[in-house]
């Protein structure tokens, strides 16, 4: 009887195992890029500056925008609307000693247009990159075109850095030394970017939270002032475990995204040579579960880094012109 139970407990145990490599083998794999060749049918290479050696994707300071082939008068496929995306960079060397910053990051546009393809006359774009100066991941935003301005928050400033997410020294990765991966997910209404590995922030898709889906956009990485180097690209589908989460994230409903509600108060940004302070009114938006969907109690998609901090999205202070949220991410354990 007790060889009986054995058996059968052994059974249980490798039945859950089987369940979890089926959970964690969930979603769908669209395309995977080592660089060994500079092939035309995956990237346009025409005036990118960027090549392939070794193995990796280089470019000098030079080669600031590469992007997947998307065009569809050139038969490109290189082009994604719900997905998920990992690369892993570094940056070799100072290729613009010039510059006040370096940084390394990716580029993924929501297209208004429903009726355009390679032209798009409206769109929003997310642009998140690794700033190695200030050892942090930046988040900025364009809003491009009149369809694309009806979903700008009101005092959104053009082309701005609209959240800064400070990493740990223990946990930043070192110019010229470390390779580290940036990736992004796209899913219902939720824009989450990931270094590492590491959840940064679930930021809403501004259109996605209203319609649910975004519109194919190609693939693009930047290069801010580096000599650097990309390799190993995967775009999968939303549930596919690209971040080594554990079981495969299930798509974020758009009615669960977390909203941004604006807020002022008076913030302290300079001293008079008396020693009284120098105050403005800044106008911030900050995070917070939707009203209507109760995700802070439920561990829903608010808002929230990979150590379930609530993040403080953007502060746009008039007096500088920028915006400068920064939080501190990953968990110091």
């Amino acid at each position: 009887m007790k060889k009986i139970i054995c058996v059968l407990v052994l059974c249980a145990l490798l039945a859950c195992a089987v369940l979890e490599v089926a959970v964690s083998a969930a979603g769908e794999v669209f395309w995977r890029e080592d660089f060994s060749s500079a092939d035309p049918n995956n990237w346009l290479w025409d005036g990118t500056l960027f090549y392939v050696e070794d193995g990796v994707l280089k470019g000098w300071d030079e080669a600031v925008v590469h992007q997947s082939n998307f065009p569809t008068a050139t038969g490109g496929t290189r082009k994604y609307g719900e997905s998920t995306l990992k690369i892993e960079c570094i940056a070799y060397e100072d290729g613009g000693a010039d510059k006040e910053f370096h940084s390394l990051g990716l580029w993924w546009a929501d297209y208004i247009d429903p009726y355009a393809t390679d032209d798009p006359t409206s769109w929003i774009i997310y642009k998140p990159h690794y700033n190695f100066e200030r050892a942090c991941i930046e988040l900025e935003m364009e809003f491009t075109g009149d369809e694309a301005e009806a979903f700008r928050p009101a005092d959104f400033p053009d082309d701005a850095v609209v959240a800064r997410f400070e990493i740990p020294e223990d946990k930043a990765p070192n110019f010229g030394i470390d390779w580290f991966s940036l990736g992004y997910r796209v899913s219902g209404g939720t824009f989450s970017i990931f270094l590492n590995d590491q959840k940064i922030v679930d930021f809403p898709c501004y259109r996605g939270a209203v319609t649910g889906t975004q519109r194919p956009s190609p693939v693009i990485l930047l290069n801010g002032g580096c000599y650097c180097g990309f390799d190993n690209l995967v775009v999968a589908t939303p549930d596919y475990d690209l971040f080594n989460e554990g079981a495969s994230p299930a798509p974020a409903p758009a009615e669960n995204v977390t909203e941004f509600v604006v807020d002022t108060e008076k913030v302290v940004v300079g001293t008079n040579e008396d020693g009284s302070e120098i105050t403005d009114v800044v106008t911030a938006q900050v995070a917070r579960p939707a009203a209507n969907t109760g995700a802070a109690a439920t561990g829903g998609t608010a808002a929230r880094t990979g150590d379930g901090a609530i993040v403080v999205i953007a502060v746009m202070i008039a007096a500088l012109g920028s915006a400068i949220a920064v939080k501190k991410v990953f968990s110091d354990k």
